[in-house]
């Protein structure tokens, strides 16, 4: 069952943390937010240790093109409280520490690895104690158990899977339209080209 289909029993949410609150970490936040009635998880937990709770919440109301216009973002403690205009309030403990510090380790059952830091399954390992099951990192990852691509290969997901790589954004990108390609006329071979923006 993917992460965002409407269970048809009502069971409780999925608690889920991120670690790192960059481009990936900022989309997964928005698109859950958007779907978050009829998502299966929720995002409890966000970490980052280099952008502490008000520059977190400075980024969410300032981004150039993640817009989140129609909530409001407020710090209270050590939390980020967002308001939805329908009156639903969403609570996200929000940290500051580096990975082997954060206090919540071991706390949510899906933790997600955005920092770009720690790609290798190995160094995500230190994620998988107490309630945490399954490790999903946001990036291309060599040892990982498996990689998964949505509209590739996402019937393929198990719960035996500890460490999964989610690709990378040219992965996603491209996998799911060379697949379709493939199969409708057949692919002899490919090439991709990528060039990142580097400032």
């Amino acid at each position: 069952m993917s992460l965002f289909a409407k269970p048809y029993v009502v069971h409780a949410m999925i608690e889920t943390g991120i670690n790192g609150f960059g481009r990936f970490g900022l989309h997964l936040l928005k698109y859950w937010l958007d779907r978050n009635s009829d998502s299966s998880f929720k995002i409890s937990f966000i970490n980052d240790d280099s952008i502490d709770i008000y520059k977190a919440r400075e980024i969410i109301l300032n981004d150039r093109y993640v817009k989140f216009n129609k909530y409001k973002v407020e710090v209270s403690g050590d939390n980020l409280v967002i308001l939805e205009p329908n009156g639903g309030k969403h609570e996200i403990f929000y940290t500051n520490f580096e990975q082997k510090k954060i206090p919540w380790i071991g706390d949510p059952k899906i933790f997600f690895e955005c920092s770009g830091k720690f790609t290798v399954a190995k160094k995500c390992s230190v994620y998988l104690k107490g309630n945490t099951k399954t490790v999903i990192i946001s990036a291309t990852s060599w040892d990982a158990d498996k990689t998964i691509v949505y509209g590739y290969n996402h019937e393929e997901y198990s719960s035996k899977l500890k460490v999964i790589s989610f690709g990378s954004c040219t992965v996603n990108a491209y996998l799911p339209f060379a697949n379709w390609i493939d199969k409708k006329y057949g692919i002899l071979d490919s090439d991709v080209n990528v060039i990142h923006n580097i400032q």
